[in-house]
């Protein structure tokens, strides 16, 4: 009796699995347009302070302060 060493992948057969797959992986890094707006103000907020940015950019503070609050939680 000969062994046969076969490995099999329930997701085999699955039309399109693996283009799923790796589009997921490949747009799990990329930063949206609204993600670099978001940090555009939050530099401008650096650089001028928050009267600058509110008057600039027509975001509330505490809208601001949210996304700063978000850009140091996702490791930023």
């Amino acid at each position: 009796m000969a062994f046969h060493n076969h490995w099999h992948c329930k997701y085999t057969g699955i039309k399109g699995f693996l283009t799923v797959y790796e589009d997921g992986l490949r747009y799990l890094y990329i930063i949206t347009a609204k993600a670099k707006d978001r940090a555009k103000v939050l530099v401008f907020w650096e650089k001028h302070g928050l009267e600058a940015t509110i008057d600039a950019f027509s975001a509330k503070r505490s809208t601001i302060f949210e996304w700063k609050k978000k850009f140091k939680e996702g490791g930023g």
